[in-house]
């Protein structure tokens, strides 16, 4: 997945569809996406979140000029500090919204 975000942009919209191939995207992510991924149902939603998580990665990856995998993804909960919140990339100090919703 090749990504080149526009570096005059303050917000850069990126979207993949369900249909893309899924095949190594299990690779880039952590051991807490992963095992999200394996409990998630619907496999709509499983499909969602591994998408979104690895396009994420991958933008950021592109960004800090690292591997997709190398990227630090903390999804703690400012709230109660469960691993469901907003995700924060903290070398960029940036905090970003994934929507992986059915619809829009």
């Amino acid at each position: 997945m090749a990504v080149q975000p526009a570096t005059t942009s303050k917000i850069t919209v990126f979207t993949v569809g369900l249909t893309m191939p899924h095949v190594g995207l299990l690779d880039v992510l952590d051991h807490r996406e992963r095992q999200h991924v394996d409990r998630a149902v619907p496999e709509a939603d499983r499909a969602r979140f591994l998408l979104g998580a690895a396009l994420l990665r991958t933008v950021a990856g592109a960004m800090l000029d690292l591997p997709a995998e190398a990227v630090t993804v903390d999804r703690t909960c400012s709230h109660c500090g469960r691993w469901h919140g907003r995700p924060m990339l903290p070398e960029l100090n940036w905090r970003c919204r994934c929507r992986t919703a059915a619809r829009w």
